[in-house]
């Protein structure tokens, strides 16, 4: 795809960008995988570079058949925030330090749970944080993200449609 302006860049932000945010962006890669012009990613707000998808998150989505072996952690740099179209938070701290980090950003930034039920904004939920809980967290967590996924998708094609 040459058009700059038809890449979706899609980048999921939690904590450390071992847990949601990376089974977020293989769980949307999955969706999407077989669409043109999709850029997915994600990142940390207090992340290590170069840490693996804990074995929880992994053992999730590995039920779904996706493999997240190859995911490394990694801190939201600014770059990254800058060439995101879309910045999809986990909860409200995320988006708190989100904005407070990169100011400039704070338009693109979203709270993936708006999506589960956009018609309805006094039901928007945060995403909790399982690391360290059972596989049945893990699992419920996974859903959690999948309900939301048809709802971002819809609100990215239709930003980029009207060149947000």
């Amino acid at each position: 795809m040459d058009d700059k302006n038809q890449v979706k860049k899609v980048v999921f932000v939690c904590t450390a960008n071992v847990c949601r945010s990376p089974m977020a962006e293989y769980l949307l890669r999955h969706r999407v995988r077989d669409e043109e012009g999709w850029d997915i990613s994600s990142a940390g707000v207090c992340a290590i570079d170069g840490m693996p998808a804990s074995y929880a998150a992994r053992q999730a989505l590995g039920e779904m058949g996706i493999d997240m072996t190859q995911h490394a952690s990694q801190f939201l740099r600014k770059n990254l925030a800058d060439e995101a179209d879309v910045i999809v938070v986990m909860t409200n701290s995320h988006m708190a330090s989100v904005c407070g980090m990169y100011p400039e950003a704070r338009k693109k930034v979203f709270l993936l749970g708006s999506f589960i039920n956009p018609d309805n904004k006094e039901s928007v939920k945060e995403i909790a944080d399982p690391i360290g809980l059972t596989s049945i967290v893990y699992k419920r967590v996974r859903d959690e993200i999948e309900e939301a996924l048809p709802g971002l998708i819809d609100f990215v094609k239709k930003s980029k449609e009207q060149g947000k």
